[in-house]
Protein backbone atom coordinates (compact mmCIF):
# COMPACT_ATOMS: atom_id res chain seq x y z
CA UNK A 1 0.00 0.00 0.00
CA UNK A 2 1.41 3.38 -0.97
CA UNK A 3 0.30 6.59 0.71
CA UNK A 4 -0.55 9.49 -1.62
CA UNK A 5 0.96 11.92 0.91
CA UNK A 6 4.54 11.07 1.98
CA UNK A 7 3.72 12.21 5.54
CA UNK A 8 0.65 9.96 5.72
CA UNK A 9 0.87 6.82 7.87
CA UNK A 10 -1.16 3.95 6.39
CA UNK A 11 -2.27 1.48 9.06
CA UNK A 12 -4.16 -1.53 7.66
CA UNK A 13 -6.48 -3.06 10.27
CA UNK A 14 -9.33 -5.52 10.04
CA UNK A 15 -12.43 -6.27 12.12
CA UNK A 16 -12.48 -9.69 13.82
CA UNK A 17 -14.70 -10.95 16.66
CA UNK A 18 -15.64 -7.43 17.74
CA UNK A 19 -12.06 -6.15 17.65
CA UNK A 20 -9.86 -4.18 15.29
CA UNK A 21 -6.80 -6.33 14.59
CA UNK A 22 -3.31 -5.42 13.37
CA UNK A 23 -0.37 -7.84 13.27
CA UNK A 24 3.20 -6.80 14.10
CA UNK A 25 2.55 -3.04 14.29
CA UNK A 26 5.32 -0.48 14.04
CA UNK A 27 5.63 2.23 16.68
CA UNK A 28 3.86 4.63 14.29
CA UNK A 29 1.01 2.10 13.86
CA UNK A 30 0.61 1.77 17.63
CA UNK A 31 0.34 5.55 17.94
CA UNK A 32 -2.33 5.60 15.21
CA UNK A 33 -4.23 2.74 16.88
CA UNK A 34 -4.19 4.65 20.18
CA UNK A 35 -5.65 7.70 18.38
CA UNK A 36 -8.45 5.55 16.91
CA UNK A 37 -9.06 3.88 20.28
CA UNK A 38 -9.43 7.28 21.97
CA UNK A 39 -12.16 8.29 19.53
CA UNK A 40 -13.92 4.93 20.04
CA UNK A 41 -13.44 5.09 23.83
CA UNK A 42 -11.51 1.83 23.58
CA UNK A 43 -8.06 0.51 24.53
CA UNK A 44 -5.12 -0.89 22.57
CA UNK A 45 -4.02 -4.28 23.89
CA UNK A 46 -1.07 -6.41 22.77
CA UNK A 47 -0.96 -10.17 22.26
CA UNK A 48 0.49 -10.66 25.75
CA UNK A 49 -2.28 -8.66 27.43
CA UNK A 50 -0.31 -5.43 27.77
CA UNK A 51 -2.07 -2.10 27.15
CA UNK A 52 -0.66 0.80 25.15
CA UNK A 53 -1.14 4.55 25.54
CA UNK A 54 -0.23 7.06 22.81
Amino acid sequence: MVAADPGLVVVPMWWSAGRLVYKNPSDAAIVKMCEVAKVLEARVQGDDGEYYDA
